[in-house]
């Protein structure tokens, strides 16, 4: 980098450092990230905030400092980052990303890895696997998953038809076309007319999970720029966890596994609850560094 870049480029870091606030649930988007990432947005690049270190940063000419400068105000202003870029890793593949879809969280793999390892085990005890990818947005879980694991087929659902027509684009892109098929619909209601019923291995699902309530709450960087429908999970929050527990038990395989995500502080309520049901059989649960349980695993 020149010392004019070198100038700009200290500039804006102090700018950042001053204004920009990161949020918990986007730990990869700090200010040394941020600022990187912009700065190859300016320069005709979209990479995403997990991967600018890998990048060298270019010198810019003065029409790429006015961008650079348009794109800081941008992120200034609550536009998030993977929206500016319109790009986000998720489980090492990148997504494309915009504001019809949630952003795809670092804490998602945590569910995308707990899905992929029963995936693995349906595809060695019987060769391949079905499995549905419900409330899939930008169909980051269904991408991943068929990327790292052969011999599977998806089908994806999520209530938005514009989530749906973003997921598409991210499987066109990410040459995946045989593997999945993406349906707009309610839960798993593109389904119900498919005669699947006993037949899936895995039903994974990041669904809903705030409690409306506590919309007003989120920051702005979230509720005004990701759409609501992928947070409200009604007066409790587990509107849609419920229906989704007892919904999929028509298509799940005996022995077949419910994966889904949950908020903090659910966990242990949801799993009590699911247990005196008497339903599914066994449970499982991942923790995730502070020991929040943030994904639950049952089979039936």
């Amino acid at each position: 980098m020149n010392s004019q870049s070198q100038l700009i480029f200290e500039s804006a870091l102090n700018k950042l450092e001053k204004n920009l606030v990161v949020l918990s649930d986007k730990p990869e988007d700090t200010v040394m990230t941020t600022l990187k990432a912009l700065w190859l947005v300016a320069a005709g690049q979209s990479v995403a905030s997990q991967k600018v270190n890998n990048y060298s940063l270019p010198n810019l000419d003065q029409h790429q400092e006015i961008i650079l400068d348009g794109v800081i105000k941008k992120r200034l202003d609550g536009i998030p980052l993977a929206h500016i870029t319109g790009v986000q890793e998720f489980m090492g593949i990148d997504i494309q990303v915009n504001d019809q879809a949630l952003i795809p969280r670092k804490e998602t793999e945590l569910l995308g890895y707990a899905a992929l390892s029963k995936v693995k085990e349906s595809v060695e005890k019987f060769s391949s696997a079905l499995v549905f990818d419900v409330c899939t947005g930008c169909g980051n879980l269904a991408l991943a998953i068929a990327s790292h694991q052969d011999n599977v087929k998806f089908i994806a659902m999520d209530l938005s038809e514009d989530a749906i027509d973003l997921a598409k684009a991210n499987q066109k892109q990410l040459e995946l076309d045989d593997s999945i098929q993406f349906l707009a619909g309610d839960l798993l209601e593109p389904v119900k007319d498919m005669q699947l019923q006993g037949q899936v291995d895995v039903i994974v699902c990041n669904p809903p999970y705030i409690t409306s309530g506590k919309l007003d709450d989120l920051p702005d960087e979230i509720i005004k720029f990701e759409p609501e429908l992928a947070f409200n999970g009604g007066a409790l929050g587990i509107k849609i966890i419920n229906r989704l527990c007892q919904e999929s038990l028509e298509y799940l395989k005996p022995d077949g596994w419910l994966v889904f995500e949950l908020g903090l502080g659910q966990g242990e309520a949801i799993l009590k609850r699911q247990k005196k049901k008497n339903i599914y059989k066994n449970f499982e649960s991942v923790k995730d560094e502070n020991g929040n349980i943030r994904v639950i695993l049952m089979q039936k």
